[in-house]
């Protein structure tokens, strides 16, 4: 007796790329006879379906490497899943799999080979200054937002002594850009005069490449803060789970949600001092309207993106005309 095509609960949540069909006597159909009872037979038959894919899988990477690529090819993001779903499958594909970065999709070893044994990972989605400095540096940034990416990257970690980045948050930024003093009281009160403004702090590094002047970063942590006492948390978060959120958040010093960081490698930021104050503030319009031209996001920018374009034209102009005087 035919019950039904639908019945995906005996696969795998992560082999959504299998099929197959089952005939056997001891499956029982409901009442209605339009799918099967959860009984101990079906937990079972699950359960044997599991270790049935998870063991071909692994013959297929050590027996069948070809068939394994296009395996691999056509279904890569489900196979993160199922390798992070199944420890022994892991162990034999965790070589193989490929994660999404700013550089394509990449082996955890390639990008080991090529971020001098790191995996950064951006949890968030949105484009942002790091992508820019990451790929300025040729070195791959792991796209933590898509499925099973950070979680494949965290298990490899683990198991494989790597060292693991991600960004966001406070201490993530002081291991990407450590602090480095100015050269002199003076320059560092000009900088911070020019740069800091209601809606960022400004931090003094130094990186490479020098030629990129600043680099703008997120505070996740404060953005989370911020979210739980927007009031429409009130309408999505019960009211005892709100008390206890806001209980620490209140308990944390008012802090902004972006730090500039000032590259002092810099040329320009070096020749700041030796021009006059139109100019500096030029200058530090146009480093800023770059940077977030090469965002490519409009929804970071502290302004309409028609604005920036706007701004950066009459920042070019004044350039012009001072070049001309």
């Amino acid at each position: 007796m035919f019950i039904t095509n639908e019945d995906k609960e005996l696969l795998p949540r992560w082999a959504g790329f299998c099929g197959g069909v089952l005939e056997s006597p001891q499956f029982l159909p409901t009442a209605s006879r339009e799918s099967l009872q959860r009984d101990e037979y079906y937990e079972q038959a699950r359960d044997y379906l599991r270790d049935l894919l998870s063991e071909e899988l692994r013959r297929l990477v050590t027996e069948e490497p070809a068939t394994w690529r296009r395996i691999h090819s056509r279904h890569n993001q489900a196979l993160l899943g199922a390798a992070i779903a199944d420890d022994r499958l892991f162990e034999t594909t965790c070589r193989s799999l490929k994660v999404p970065t700013t550089d394509g999709e990449l082996t955890i070893p390639d990008i080991l080979g090529r971020s001098e044994n790191r995996i950064c990972i951006k949890p968030g989605g949105e484009t942002g200054h790091e992508e820019i400095l990451f790929r300025a540096r040729g070195t791959p940034l792991v796209k933590g937002f898509w499925y099973g990416a950070m979680a494949f990257c965290e298990k490899y970690a683990a198991l494989n002594g790597a060292n693991i980045q991600v960004l966001g948050s406070k201490d993530s930024q002081l291991r990407v850009f450590p602090k480095v003093v100015p050269k002199s009281a003076d320059f560092e009160a000009l900088l911070t005069n020019l740069f800091l403004s209601e809606q960022h702090d400004v931090a003094f590094t130094a990186f490479s490449p020098e030629q990129i002047p600043l680099i703008a970063m997120q505070d996740d942590e404060v953005m989370m803060r911020k979210r739980i006492e927007d009031d429409e948390a009130d309408k999505r978060i019960s009211s005892a789970a709100l008390s206890l959120a806001r209980l620490h958040t209140k308990s944390e010093p008012a802090q902004k949600d972006r730090t500039v960081f000032i590259n002092l490698d810099n040329p320009l930021i070096q020749s700041l001092p030796d021009l006059p104050r139109q100019r500096q503030e030029d200058i530090r319009d146009l480093m800023v309207s770059l940077m977030e031209f090469l965002c490519l996001d409009s929804s970071q920018l502290d302004r309409g993106l028609d604005t920036v374009f706007e701004h950066f034209n009459s920042v070019m102009m004044n350039l012009l005309v001072e070049g001309e005087r």
